[in-house]
């Protein structure tokens, strides 16, 4: 099994959990192929650090490779020193605001990496592959949108780092010799591992500051939009949910019946900025924010229908706003 940009945020605590005993996840690796569960990561650290690396040799035992995935020959070698069954692929840069500024530096990564990924599993007759992807392929979407469902429009998205996430979608749709899963991903929040990221752009991280005064306050963008307190409204995920959707996908993949499956991993339920700035506050942790005018772009609300990964991952979401909150502060 191979983890690609695993020392990130959302990698890290998938990794956590594959390597967790108590969860039973040892031998996940037999499911696909009779290959072993054998777990290798490759991270070059250009947006995560060595600590989620470090904690994760306390869990368990892996193989551990310093290398982009730009760099072909070098990932070539390890493809050939190992035999996986499955890739999980955890390493586009995330950050929306950067993608405007660099759109080259985003299609270069998030796209070439991929690419090469792709190549490197058709020689090694690699067949399965989990990969993250995000709500931003739903574009801007209405509130008569809502909620959205994995057969809602996909719609070109605004911005390069969206772009990406849909271009990828379809380049792994058009690998018919290869089973792809995309799980889309909605705000996921909370740790095991603290998010190391230089791109701590979210609502959460971002209260996270204002809270232990490395931020002066929250900008809170427009409180006139048609939701039920006019400030914009998510649907935020916990990270231990999320890890538990990548495990019931990964038992999913000997049951497809297509190439390509996308599923929707959110709660289903949206919490405007000033509820969850309320729920902060009911735990006793005072957010100073103040209201600026709404951000080109941004929708009103956006939050999911995930009854495709109950259905058929047997996944739901477990834990609500007051848990994403309190774990926040792990």
């Amino acid at each position: 099994m191979l983890l690609v940009g695993a020392a990130g945020y959302i990698g890290s605590h998938v990794a956590n959990l594959l390597l967790n005993p108590t969860e039973g996840y040892g031998s996940i690796g037999s499911i696909l192929d009779g290959a072993t569960s054998e777990i290798v990561i490759i991270d070059d650290f250009s947006n995560s650090t060595m600590d989620s690396i470090d904690y994760l040799k306390k869990k368990g035992n892996f193989t551990f490779y310093q290398e982009s995935l730009l760099n072909y020959e070098q990932i070539d070698k390890i493809f050939s020193q190992h035999r996986f069954s499955i890739v999980l692929h955890f390493a586009a840069f995330k950050s929306v605001g950067e993608s405007v500024a660099s759109p080259l530096k985003y299609y270069e990564n998030n796209c070439m990496s991929l690419i090469n990924i792709l190549k490197l599993m058709q020689k090694y007759k690699v067949r399965n592959l989990l990969y993250s992807s995000s709500a931003t392929v739903y574009g801007d979407c209405s509130m008569s949108d809502l909620p959205l469902t994995e057969k809602s429009s996909v719609k070109m998205p605004l911005t390069p780092y969206g772009k990406t996430k849909l271009f990828v979608e379809e380049i792994c749709k058009d690998c018919k010799d290869i089973k792809t899963i995309c799980l889309r991903y909605f705000n996921p929040v909370g740790y095991v591992l603290r998010e190391n990221s230089k791109y701590q752009t979210n609502l959460f991280p971002v209260i996270m500051s204002v809270i232990k005064g490395e931020k002066d306050k929250l900008l809170v963008y427009g409180n006139d939009y048609p939701t039920k307190d006019g400030s914009p409204v998510r649907d935020y995920i916990h990270i231990n949910c999320l890890a538990r959707a990548h495990i019931a996908a990964i038992e999913y993949f000997p049951q497809m019946e297509s190439n390509f499956e996308v599923f929707n991993i959110g709660t289903g339920k949206g919490y405007s900025v000033l509820e969850v700035i309320e729920e902060f506050e009911r735990q006793g942790h005072m957010v100073k924010y103040e209201i600026v005018p709404r951000r080109e772009g941004d929708a009103a609300a956006v939050f999911a229908n995930s009854e495709k990964a109950r259905e058929l991952l047997g996944w739901k979401a477990k834990y609500g706003l007051e848990e994403m909150v309190r774990d926040s502060f792990l």
